[in-house]
């Protein structure tokens, strides 16, 4: 990643931590003026608006300063990963009526769920099933008068999308 992420990053980091260094200051002085004098006095209220203000910007700041160098990685590859997400959810239930239960042919004989979405190697997950619901597809060949048009086309989608990916990731 270039350089002037990090420096973003860390500009923000160190801004938050700054701020934070003047909460923490901001709440020492108002202890100190509210055992003195009235906590309702003008000067508390100051002390105590800062504070709620700070404090909101300090986590601004530092959540902004630790996203931003993933934030700004690549944009492209997350979108082509979303994309691919939801293509594996729209394969799931595909899978869920082709594959399942075919155990000689499956890695997994579990239903395929919605927590799916948030698996890891998405990649690697969507070529699995596209591959499980082939090998079905051959094993079978019921399965394929079973498999609707848009059935289909969902799957071919995802063969395109993961050849695409391929493809991009090539030098």
């Amino acid at each position: 990643m270039r350089a002037r992420t990090f420096r973003s990053a860390f500009t923000l980091i160190a801004g938050g931590c700054i701020l934070f260094a003047l909460v923490l200051v901001d709440r020492l002085l108002y202890g100190i003026l509210s055992e003195a004098e009235d906590a309702d006095s003008p000067a508390a209220a100051a002390l105590n608006s800062f504070y709620w203000i700070g404090e909101t910007c300090t986590v601004l700041l530092l959540s902004l300063g630790l996203l931003l160098p993933r934030l700004a990685g690549r944009p492209t590859q997350d979108l082509l990963g979303l994309r691919l997400r939801m293509l594996l959810m729209e394969i799931r239930p595909i899978w869920n009526n082709v594959a399942y239960g075919q155990r000689e042919l499956v890695l997994q004989d579990r239903q395929a769920t919605l927590f799916l979405f948030f698996c890891r190697h998405v990649e690697n997950q969507l070529h699995r099933r596209l591959v499980e619901i082939r090998d079905c597809e051959m094993a079978n060949p019921q399965v394929r008068e079973q498999l609707s048009a848009h059935d289909r086309s969902v799957i071919e989608r995802g063969e395109l999308a993961l050849e695409h990916r391929k493809k991009a990731s090539r030098p």
